[in-house]
C-alpha cells in the first residue's frame, strides 16, 4: 500500500513601503512647501515589488490593456517564483510552485464542498462495489444450499425419490465434500506448521533485538569518540588490534612450549626404559 501526504505551504506576506507626505502649496511657511512632512508605511505590492515583466499570449505577444499599454505580470506571482527560487537553491525539495503566471483565485467555499462531496461519493461506491464482491460467493452458497434442500420428495412410505439429474448432482457433491475435507485438513496443518514457524520467527527476532541493543548500548562510547574524535579512535584500534595479536602469539607460544615439554618427557621416558632393559 502506497500512502502520500499533499501539502499545500500558505505564505502570507505583507508588502509594507514607506510613503513620503509633502507639504502642501497651502502651507503658510513658503520654505516647507513641497518637502517632506512626515514618512508614514503603507501596504502595497505593486510598489514593493514593482513588476516590469509583460503578460504574452500563446504566440508570444505582449497582452495589451484596454488604453493600448502593455499588461504586467502580477507582482505577487513574481514574488512568488523568486520565493520558489530561493527555496530551491538552498535545497528545500519535493514541493511544486503554482501554475507559472497564472492568475487563479483559491476555491470558493462552494467549489470546495462540491471537491469534498465527489470525494466521498467516491469512497462510498467503493465500498458499495467491495461488498458486492464479499455478497456474491455467500448467496452462491446460500442458492447452492436450497437447491440441495428441493432435491427430491417424499414417497408414502416415507422414502425420498428423486431424479437422475437430483440424484447425479448429490453424489458429485458429497464426492467434493468428503475430498474437500481432505483438503481443509491438509491446510490447517500447514496453517499450523506456518503459524509455529511465524512464532519462532518472532521470538528469534526478539531475541537479536534485545542482543543488538545491548551490543549498540556496549558500544555507545566507542561509537562517540569515534563521531567526535576519529582519530584517536582509529589509534584505539589499531592498538587493540596489536594487542590481540601479542596475545594470540603468546598463546602460540605456550602451546608450542607445552607440546616441546611434552615431547621431551615421552623422550626422557623411552630412554630411561632403554637403560633398564
Amino acid at each position: 500500500m502506497f500512502i502520500c501526504f499533499l501539502t499545500n505551504l500558505h505564505v502570507v506576506v505583507l508588502p509594507v513601503v514607506e510613503k513620503e507626505i509633502l507639504w502642501s502649496k497651502r502651507c503658510k511657511t513658503p520654505e516647507l512647501r513641497g518637502t517632506v512632512k512626515e514618512v508614514i508605511h503603507q501596504i502595497s505590492h505593486s510598489k514593493k515589488w514593482v513588476s516590469d515583466i509583460p503578460l504574452t499570449d500563446d504566440n508570444g505577444n505582449v497582452v495589451l490593456r484596454k488604453n493600448g499599454k502593455p499588461k504586467y505580470r502580477a507582482s505577487y506571482s513574481i514574488l512568488q517564483d523568486e520565493l520558489f527560487q530561493y527555496m530551491s537553491d538552498r535545497g528545500f525539495t519535493g514541493f511544486q510552485r503554482g501554475e507559472l503566471g497564472s492568475t487563479t483565485e483559491n476555491l470558493t467555499s462552494l467549489q470546495y464542498q462540491i471537491m469534498k462531496d465527489k470525494e466521498r461519493l467516491s469512497k462510498i461506491e467503493k465500498q458499495i462495489e467491495h461488498e458486492q464482491i464479499k455478497y456474491q460467493p455467500t448467496h452462491n452458497v446460500y442458492k447452492t444450499f436450497n437447491e440441495i434442500d428441493d432435491m427430491g420428495q417424499k414417497t408414502i412410505t416415507g422414502k425420498v425419490a428423486m431424479s437422475k439429474d437430483d440424484y447425479s448432482k448429490l453424489t458429485s457433491l458429497a464426492k467434493e465434500g468428503i475430498t474437500s475435507r481432505s483438503k481443509i485438513n491438509e491446510l490447517e496443518k500447514s496453517a499450523d506448521y506456518y503459524r509455529q514457524r511465524y512464532y519462532d520467527s518472532a521470538t528469534a527476532f526478539e531475541t537479536m533485538k534485545n542482543r543488538y541493543n545491548d551490543l549498540k548500548e556496549r558500544c555507545k562510547p566507542f561509537l562517540q569518540a569515534l563521531e567526535y574524535f576519529p582519530e584517536v579512535a582509529k589509534l584505539f584500534v589499531e592498538k587493540v588490534r596489536q594487542l590481540f595479536s601479542f596475545k594470540e602469539a603468546q598463546k602460540q607460544a605456550e602451546k608450542e612450549a607445552k607440546e616441546k615439554a611434552r615431547q621431551e618427557r615421552i623422550k626422557a621416558r623411552r630412554s630411561k626404559r632403554g637403560m633398564e632393559r
